[in-house]
């Protein structure tokens, strides 16, 4: 008797969601079809403040950005044989695995955030945990404010993958940065 009284809401649900499609929109709305720019009121100047927070694009950091790809045993692929080097590539070795981890201090990114007070939160948290972290504000290419949360500096690779095992465990999702765009 139940099952017959859960099946008949349900599928008077199924009708009454499907039965009336929302209404099409006929025209954008004049005040948002034209882009006319925003003049400031005559003799207003802009706020300024002491200190500027560091402001980030996302279209100017990117192309500077490098993504670390995550590296555990089971996901490593099989090393390729290396041809035999010649005088010339001899004479410039590549820079080693402890050169190349001190060369560029790495960050973890922990949350994006349109809300600076969710920044602060996020912030707050990955603070809880022991690790450093710091909000930087900045936009998106739609002009919207976001606000990002980073760990870090880290000049090893190892404390990097220490500190993003430690979000993990936390239930936190963090995404590993060479070149954020911030100064550690």
């Amino acid at each position: 008797l139940l099952a017959l009284l859960v099946l008949a809401v349900l599928v008077a649900l199924i009708w009454h969601v499907t039965r009336k499609p929302a209404a099409p929109v006929e025209a954008v709305p004049a005040a948002l079809a034209e882009d006319k720019p925003v003049k400031p009121a005559k003799g207003s100047q802009p706020a300024r403040t002491e200190q500027a927070p560091e402001r980030f694009e996302f279209y100017d950091i990117l192309p500077n950005q490098q993504v670390l790809p995550t590296r555990t045993p089971e996901n490593r692929p099989a090393p390729r044989p290396r041809p035999t080097q010649t005088a010339s590539s001899q004479a410039a070795p590549a820079p080693t695995g402890a050169s190349a981890d001190a060369a560029a201090p790495r960050w973890l990114q922990v949350g994006a955030f349109r809300s600076a007070a969710e920044a602060d939160r996020r912030r707050a948290q990955v603070g809880l945990l022991g690790l450093p972290a710091r909000t930087q504000a900045g936009s998106d290419g739609q002009g919207t404010a976001l606000h990002r949360v980073l760990a870090g500096p880290f000049n090893a690779i190892d404390s990097l993958e220490a500190a993003r095992r430690t979000l993990a465990a936390a239930g936190l999702d963090a995404i590993p940065l060479s070149n954020p765009g911030v100064e550690p």
